[in-house]
């Protein structure tokens, strides 16, 4: 792993290709190297040039130069596309309808090398998703669940593919990004990852038997963000709790109702 600090000329240039890219060089089927995603001269982009970026077109003072990303610049965006950020999340701030979601990504950058981003377990039916600070895991069954539930409530096209391929984790985080898209222009939620059973118990204490047979106590929260899920909270003042696992449930009965 290397860390790169960038100063605050090299981010803004940089956020501005992520910018471009994500909307129009992705969309023109070209790879972050190959895309043209600066715009300016080249006393403007000298603090990125060489080092992370290259002149794209043949340089003339008398007017604007078109830059691209170099390897390594490449590997900044690329890392930052990874982790969510898209031109929707990181446009000026002078609409008051953004400022609330903007979200520009860090100046601290760590380039992970040592393996894909992301990498199956087939003997675990599992994905294993290299994040800033470690891994996360998503299941094979899972994902293609998630994937499935949230292109029907958005009534969108699933490119169905393999269960457990890459491809179909990438069909995944796209129809993720369909969401938050969504979410960005209207404040829209969705309700695909919500337990059906649980909807309208949020604040109450429930006695649940699970699909196991096994019986549980909870509190039901909803976490946030554009995709939440219910939660089973264990006592008044938990900060938090785990998400709701076990349904369908066979049973629920609700004991009294916490806030």
């Amino acid at each position: 792993m290397k860390t790169i600090v960038l100063g605050c000329n090299q981010h803004w240039l940089l956020v501005e290709a992520l910018r471009r890219y994500s909307r129009f060089g992705k969309n023109q089927g070209k790879t972050l190297t190959e895309a043209w995603t600066g715009l300016g001269s080249a006393t403007k982009y000298s603090p990125v040039v060489p080092k992370y970026m290259e002149c794209a077109t043949t340089p003339n003072p008398r007017y604007m130069t078109w830059w691209r990303l170099n390897p390594l610049g490449a590997e900044i965006v690329s890392e930052w596309l990874r982790q969510g950020y898209t031109h929707e999340i990181v446009e000026s701030d002078s609409d008051p309808g953004v400022q609330n979601i903007l979200r520009l990504p860090s100046r601290t950058v760590r380039l992970y090398t040592e393996c894909p981003l992301v990498k199956a377990n087939p003997e675990q039916r599992l994905y294993v998703i290299r994040e800033t600070n470690g891994y996360s895991c998503l299941g094979f069954d899972v994902c293609y669940k998630w994937a499935n539930a949230l292109a029907e409530e958005m009534d969108e096209t699933m490119y169905v593919h393999p269960i457990g391929t890459e491809a179909a984790y990438m069909e995944y985080k796209r129809l993720v990004n369909l969401a938050r898209k969504r979410h960005l222009e209207n404040g829209w939620r969705s309700c695909s990852q919500l337990t059906p059973q649980l909807i309208g118990l949020e604040g109450w204490r429930v006695e649940v038997v699970n699909k196991w047979g096994q019986k549980e106590r909870f509190i039901v929260g909803k976490s946030m963000g554009f995709i939440p899920c219910h939660l089973a909270i264990a006592r008044r003042d938990s900060s938090g709790g785990a998400a709701v696992c076990g349904a369908p449930f066979k049973s629920i009965r609700k004991l009294y109702k916490v806030r």
